[in-house]
């Protein structure tokens, strides 16, 4: 179970010259090969390697999952087949989280030299649509059961059958990847297992651009001003965490179950938005320290937290569960 099947979609420049100084820029910084390469020592492409949908194999990527995959890709190789007895024919340098068709997608570059043998052939193979898809090769630690949380490998639930889950809901089974540690390797492959790929009509040019302010989530990254947090207890497991950014506003958000250990171990923290004057019966400080907004989308927000156990970034957005509006609290580094 430490390879995930994935089809992708490979974008195309039409020459060599389109490659923008900033993709090359950035494959420089990434790749650090002894000597610096330019757009005419090289071929660029990017392909879709996967999707937070469910795939052939029962498996999903949540989202914090898919985004840790980001920043696991640049610098993994590009193999044939999986053949590990072979050496790369191209490497990852670049990768981000995009939208497409209503999905969450996984979008890698990469590149290979013009001038080794069969690079032309692999091109043209690429171009001509006959390379279209691709296999993601990667170690994690667990899968997790959609209905009751444990190790599917353990429990009696099966990919693909119904059951009622954990919520009382009626839902087809499926396993979570968690705990990814690795990209090993993304492998051309004649046929993969995610769902809705077709060819993109999206071409590299020399006015696209890639932003090294952009964050592996999407959207474009700022650093806004420092700023407070402070999680207080308030018993029974429940705890408020109290953000105070000027640009983000006060953000007061109460988690029934609350529990920082497991917020290391990747684990999604559901809460619930409150106004300052709700707050009610703080007793106890959990921890405490400063805050940097990263990053601002539509449905929340990516924040930098220093403080004593809570330490690294985390994301805090909205969602829709059982129709009610919730607030999803989890770590991505």
């Amino acid at each position: 179970m430490e390879k995930l099947n994935a089809r992708c979609v490979v974008e195309l420049s039409k020459e060599a010259e389109e490659i923008s100084p900033e993709i090359i820029d950035v494959l420089n910084r990434i790749v650090s090969s002894p000597k610096s390469l330019s757009s005419e020592d090289i071929y660029v492409r990017t392909m879709f390697v996967t999707s937070d949908s469910v795939n052939s194999q029962g498996g999903r990527f949540p989202l914090d999952e898919i985004e840790r995959l980001c920043r696991l890709i640049p610098g993994a190789p590009v193999m044939v087949g999986h053949d590990k007895s072979r050496l790369p024919i191209a490497r990852c340098f670049k990768s981000e989280l995009v939208d497409r068709n209503s999905q969450k997608w996984v979008k890698a570059w990469f590149y290979w030299l013009r001038t080794t043998a069969g690079a032309d052939d692999l091109c043209k193979n690429i171009d001509g649509g006959i390379y279209t898809e691709c296999s993601l090769g990667f170690s994690f630690g667990l899968p997790e059961c959609s209905i009751c949380g444990g190790d599917i490998r353990k429990c009696s639930h099966i990919p693909g059958r119904e059951y009622i889950d954990r919520t009382g809901q009626k839902g087809r089974c499926h396993f979570l990847y968690r705990r990814i540690s690795r990209v090993n390797e993304i492998s051309l492959v004649y046929r993969g297992a995610v769902p809705g790929t077709a060819i993109s009509d999206h071409n590299l040019s020399p006015h696209h651009k890639i932003d090294e302010s952009t964050s592996k989530c999407g959207g474009a990254l700022r650093v806004s001003d420092l700023s407070r947090f402070a999680v207080y207890a308030f018993g029974g497991g429940g705890a408020t965490l109290d953000i105070r950014a000027v640009s983000l506003g006060s953000r007061i958000v109460i988690f029934p179950n609350f529990s920082g250990k497991l917020l290391i171990e990747g684990k999604i923290m559901v809460g619930y938005n409150l106004t300052d004057s709700d707050v009610r019966n703080r007793c106890e400080s959990i921890d405490m320290g400063t805050a940097q907004i990263l990053e601002r989308t539509d449905n929340g927000s990516r924040l930098k937290l220093e403080g004593k156990h809570l330490n690294g970034e985390y994301v805090l957005r909205t969602a829709i569960l059982q129709n009610e509006k919730v607030t999803l609290f989890y770590r991505v580094s």
